[in-house]
C-alpha cells in the first residue's frame, strides 16, 4: 500500500471509491466537485496495487478556521487503521491556533473523538420536491460576477475564513444565484447547485429571517424537482418556517469541533451550510 497525494488524474478513482462506500451521486457532479475540492485543499490517499481504497481530505485557512472532509475507506480495506492515518497527515497541515471543524457521520464519532473533537451542534438536512408550471417568478436580483469580492467578505464575517478561490468556483458552477440589496449593498444571498434533479442550496448567507425566508422562496419558484438545504441548529425560526412548508427532516449530522468550542465568525447569520467537506 502506498499513500499519495490525489490530483485531478484521481478523479475518476475517487468517483469508484465513493461508489464502493455506497455514496451514489450524480457522476457529472462528483467530478466538479472532487475538481473544487482540489483546487482549494488537499486530498491523501492509500492505493493498493494502483486503485486508490481511502481518502481524507483537508481545507487548511489562514483565518478562522480549517475544515476536514472526504474521509472515506474501501469496505474491503476497513477496520486497518487507514483512515487514522489518512486523518494523521490531514491534521498535520492544519494551524494548531485556528479551528478544525469536521461535519461527521455516526461511525465516524469515536474515530474523531480520540483526536480530541467534540461535538457543539447539529446540521439539519431538510428536502422538499416542488413543482412550478413555470421558473420565471422570483422578484429577485440574480448575483452577477461583479458582486464576487461582496460574497466573499460576508462569508468572512459569517465564518471567520477568507475563501476567495471557493467562491469563485462557486459562483462559476451556480444554478441559481439570488441577492437581496439594501442601498445597495448585499445583505443576502444564496448559491444554488444542480445535482442530478437535486438542487443544493450552497450556502444561504442573511442578516435577517425575513430576507433568508424569501430567498427560499424564490428558489422553491425557480426550480421544478427537489431542493435540499442543510441548516444550522441554532436556526430554530428558519428550520421551524422549513417544517410549515411541508419541507422533511432527511438527516442529523454532528458538528464536531478541535481547537475551539463553538464555530468562528458570526454563525447566526449561516442558514444553509456551504458543504458537508468545507462546512
Amino acid at each position: 500500500m502506498q499513500i499519495q497525494k490525489l490530483n485531478d488524474s484521481s478523479i475518476p478513482q475517487l468517483i469508484s471509491l465513493c461508489e464502493a462506500v455506497g455514496w451514489l451521486q450524480p457522476r457529472l457532479f462528483m467530478q466538479k466537485q472532487f475538481k473544487m475540492y482540489l483546487s482549494i485543499g488537499n486530498l491523501f490517499g492509500y492505493t493498493h496495487h494502483e486503485k486508490l481504497i481511502a481518502t481524507c481530505g483537508v481545507f487548511p485557512s489562514e483565518s478562522g478556521f480549517s475544515s476536514i472532509g472526504m474521509l472515506m475507506v474501501h469496505p474491503d480495506f476497513q477496520k486497518q487503521g487507514l483512515g487514522r492515518t489518512l486523518l494523521d497527515i490531514c491534521m498535520q497541515q492544519t494551524s494548531a491556533s485556528l479551528p478544525v471543524m469536521l461535519i461527521a457521520t455516526d461511525a465516524g464519532i469515536p474515530l474523531y473523538q480520540t483526536y480530541g473533537f467534540t461535538t457543539v451542534t447539529t446540521i439539519h438536512r431538510f428536502e422538499k420536491f416542488v413543482t412550478n408550471t413555470s421558473t420565471n417568478h422570483s422578484h429577485l436580483k440574480q448575483i452577477e460576477p461583479y458582486d464576487l469580492n461582496s460574497l466573499i467578505k460576508l462569508d468572512q464575517t459569517v465564518t471567520g475564513a477568507h475563501r476567495p478561490k471557493l467562491y469563485s468556483i462557486l459562483l462559476s458552477r451556480a444554478t441559481l444565484a439570488f441577492k437581496i440589496e439594501k442601498k445597495h449593498r448585499i445583505e443576502a444571498f444564496a448559491l444554488c447547485i444542480q445535482k442530478g434533479n437535486t438542487l443544493c442550496i450552497t450556502p444561504l448567507i442573511a442578516k435577517r429571517d425575513e430576507d433568508a425566508i424569501q430567498l427560499l422562496q424564490s428558489i422553491c419558484m425557480s426550480w421544478n424537482g427537489t431542493v435540499r438545504i442543510d441548516v444550522p441548529h441554532s436556526q430554530f425560526t428558519f428550520r421551524a418556517h422549513l417544517e410549515s412548508k411541508e419541507f422533511q427532516e432527511t438527516l442529523l449530522s454532528p458538528l464536531m469541533i478541535k481547537n475551539g468550542s463553538h464555530p468562528s465568525g458570526n454563525r447566526d447569520h449561516l442558514f444553509a451550510m456551504m458543504d458537508t467537506a468545507l462546512c
